[in-house]
Parts: structure tokens; C-alpha cells; sequence
């Protein structure tokens, strides 16, 4: 019986593992880290222990009109959702579409609406005046729906002219459990001046744990230097607690401090092993350094035999993407839903199908969205029938989604080795169907 010795068998033997083996193969000793580090993942993370019947809110639904090339979109999430398409098609429009959501739970919505995002100048789709952003949100048997009307006033300014949140409990609409707001001069939202105890508390929680993360910037520290914008990932941080890996990776050291003393010694070296797992056996530990000035750490690496660590402005952009994966993987803390725009950056295939894992297993316990351009991803999705989502634009640049047809792709699959494979070779129109509710 054949053992899996060395980073590359281990990549292999992981791979061939999630793909239910492969012949000659055979993964000896695989299976339980696995079943420890993945299968069981919502223990080992440190996550809340649930009652077996208690469950948290999750998104279900998210809709948007009018942003930018969305025409009317309605997407409904769970599980893991892939987004593809050409440059331009709104892959990261959704994505940002989705942070506009979370942040509307919050007080402070308009002002970020134009300081962060731009405002209608940015957001709003060319010749029309009203943009329109709504969520459903499932808690137990119960549903929560919220949407909102922003129109762009002539001065340039905000009006909401509705907002409204309506709950569904045990299939039976309950009009006293929501709210139904029209107005010629309001300009905040209602939604976040609830209250904790209100009503909508359960769909304030998911808005505030939605998770929305760009691609990784690594550029090298000199790079950062000539171009006066430091890299995230390679500055010192403010040494402070870190409960979820910030966006942008900003709080990384933080991070795997957080890793290394607060979830216990197992804990730790189930991430060491997903850490050797991408980046080499011969990766000893990782730890966090003071900064000489005082007050800031950074994050370090040990390979065996060698005396000194490697700071991280020191590393690859590859490794330190990766190293930021683990921690978003390890140290997730109750998202309501995690949104990803190309995870692909700087990730050899190999690593990129390691992060891919950790992203399904992660949609176990609640949405996961990825924006990619990587066939290659597409290869490694364990049900891509229902995970991928193909964007386009028609003649009046509007947004179309289209999804496989499950019959067309398993034709296809019998030749090529995934998704990915199909569309490179040129058979993405005999696969993907127009979906109804994305145009």
C-alpha cells in the first residue's frame, strides 16, 4: 500500500481523495486529516457549537436593479456559486453589489454609498435614475425580505423613496413582522437604525457577517515602496485580536496569532498541516514578530534547517496568498455569506485547487460566491452543473446569466476533464442555458 510522502504526493493524494481516488493511488493516512481538518470543519474551527436543531440565518436570495450592467438580476445562493464570464460582464459588480448590502444594515450606508463606492455616478446604470437593492434571508422556518429604492435626485444627491422588509413565517406572510417605508424626502435607510431586539434582527446579523474580499495584493515591498501603496499582506499591523481575516488580508499576523494561541495545540497543527499541505514539508512553524518601533507585528515563516525566519515582505506573492487562504479558511468566524473576486491571483493550479477545497467546504454552512477567470478552477468544481454561473451581455449591454445544462455537461464530461476543459475547447454555447431570473 503506496504513502503519500512529500508536498507533491500530498497535493495529489488530496485531490484524488476529493475526487473520490484515482488509479494507483492510494492515500494512505489522507482520509482522516481530511475528515478532521475539512469534513468536520464547523468544530474545528472554533465556530459556536449548535444545538442540533439551531441553526444561524443564512442569505438565500440577492436582487439588484439598475447597477451598472445589471439590468434585473435575481440570484439565488447556497452552497458554492462560480462566476464566470468575460472582462466587463459584472462578475465584481455583483460582488460589490453584495458589500452595498452589508453596509446597509449599517447607520453610516449613504455617506459610504458616495465616499466608497462613488455614488450613482459609479454605481447607477447609464439612463436611469433609480437604483434598487434587495436580500431574502432564511432563519429556521421563517424568511425575512428587504429591498430598497434609491433615486438619484437632479442636484446629484440621495432619496429613498421605498424601503421595505416583510417576514414570512411557516409559509404564512406576517405584515407586523416588517415594515413598509415611502418617502418624497427620506435619505437613510431604516434598516440600519434598528434596533438589536427589533424584528429584523435576524437580517441585520446575516448583513453585518457578510464577508466581501478582493483579489490578494502582494505586490513586493519594493514595488509598494515606488508606488507609495504598501501591500496589505506585507505590512506591519497594529498588534490588536483578530476574530475573522480582515479584507484585504490587513490583519494577517493578527490572524495566525490568533490561530496559534486560542483554539488549542491541535487546532494549530491541523493549520501547519494545511500550511505544508501548499507550501512544503520542510515549512517548520509561523509566528509573529514585534516590530523593533513597538506597537505593530508582522508575520514569519521557519523552514527546517534554517536559523533565521523569512519576514513577510520576504515572501513569494504565491506563498503569501496562500498563507492568507489558510487563515481566511481557519479562522472563520459565522459569515453569513463570502464573497471572493478572484482567488485565482498568484496561486499556482495545484494551490488554487487546495483553496478551491477550502472554499467548498466552507459553502457547507452557508453561501459561498466566487468571481474567477481560471478554467482551471472550473475543472475542480465537484458539482459544476450547479455551482457555475456563465455571465454575458446582449445587444443592449444587459446582463445575462446563464448556467449548465446537467445533461449537456455530463455528455461532455465523458471527453473532457472538467468544465474548464469544455469551455477551452470551445463547447461553452452546447453547455450553459439561459437562467431565467438572471436578465
Amino acid at each position: 500500500m503506496s504513502t503519500a510522502n512529500g508536498p507533491t504526493d500530498r497535493m495529489n493524494a488530496l485531490e484524488a481523495a476529493r475526487r473520490g481516488g484515482a488509479p494507483g493511488f492510494a492515500p494512505d493516512g489522507l482520509g482522516p486529516l481530511l475528515t478532521r481538518v475539512l469534513g468536520s470543519h464547523t468544530v474545528s474551527l472554533g465556530e459556536p457549537i449548535l444545538e442540533a436543531d439551531v441553526a444561524p440565518a443564512v442569505i438565500t436570495q440577492v436582487r439588484f436593479e439598475n447597477l451598472r450592467t445589471i439590468k434585473s438580476l435575481t440570484l439565488d445562493l447556497e452552497g458554492l456559486t462560480v462566476l464566470i464570464g468575460e472582462n466587463g460582464t459584472g462578475k465584481s459588480t455583483i460582488l460589490e453589489g453584495i458589500e452595498l448590502l452589508r453596509k446597509a444594515a449599517n447607520p453610516s450606508f449613504v455617506d459610504e454609498f458616495f465616499q466608497v463606492h462613488g455614488g450613482f455616478p459609479s454605481l447607477l446604470r447609464s439612463g436611469e435614475s433609480e437604483l434598487k437593492l434587495g436580500v431574502t434571508v432564511r432563519d429556521g422556518s421563517n424568511t425575512l425580505s428587504w429591498d430598497a429604492t434609491l433615486i438619484r435626485l437632479a442636484s446629484g444627491g440621495l432619496l429613498i423613496s421605498r424601503e421595505v422588509m416583510q417576514g414570512v413565517e411557516d409559509g404564512k406572510r406576517r405584515p407586523t413582522s416588517g415594515y413598509e417605508s415611502r418617502s418624497s424626502s427620506a435619505n437613510r435607510l431604516k434598516l440600519g437604525q434598528l434596533g438589536e431586539r427589533d424584528s429584523a434582527a435576524p437580517l441585520l446579523d446575516c448583513l453585518r457577517r457578510i464577508q466581501v474580499y478582493t483579489a490578494f495584493e502582494t505586490a513586493p515591498s519594493w514595488a509598494g515602496q515606488e508606488l507609495k501603496r504598501p501591500s496589505p499582506l506585507r505590512e506591519t499591523h497594529v498588534f490588536q485580536p483578530a476574530e475573522r481575516l480582515a479584507r484585504h488580508g490587513a490583519n494577517i499576523a493578527n490572524a495566525y496569532h490568533a490561530l496559534k494561541n486560542e483554539f488549542g495545540k491541535e487546532h494549530w497543527d491541523e493549520t501547519m498541516e494545511l500550511v505544508r499541505l501548499g507550501l512544503g514539508d520542510d515549512v517548520s512553524d509561523l509566528g509573529v514578530r514585534a516590530d523593533p518601533g513597538g506597537g505593530n507585528v508582522a508575520l514569519t515563516m521557519w523552514y527546517r534547517g534554517q536559523s533565521e525566519a523569512v519576514p513577510v515582505f520576504s515572501m513569494s506573492d504565491g506563498t503569501l496568498a496562500y498563507l492568507g487562504f489558510v487563515a481566511l479558511f481557519r479562522l472563520d468566524s459565522r459569515a453569513a455569506l463570502i464573497g471572493f473576486d478572484e482567488p485565482e491571483n498568484h496561486l499556482h493550479p495545484k494551490l488554487l485547487m487546495r483553496v478551491l477545497s477550502f472554499f467548498e467546504t466552507l459553502a457547507k454552512n452557508r453561501p459561498v460566491l466566487l468571481a474567477t477567470h481560471q478554467d482551471r478552477l472550473l475543472d475542480g468544481l465537484e458539482d459544476p452543473a450547479s455551482a457555475a454561473r456563465l455571465l454575458s451581455l446582449n445587444a443592449a449591454r444587459e446582463l445575462e446569466v446563464h448556467r449548465p445544462d446537467r445533461g449537456a455537461l455530463d455528455t461532455w464530461l465523458e471527453k473532457y476533464r472538467g468544465l474548464g476543459d469544455v469551455r477551452a475547447a470551445g463547447y461553452e454555447a452546447s453547455v450553459f442555458k439561459p437562467d431565467p431570473k438572471g436578465s
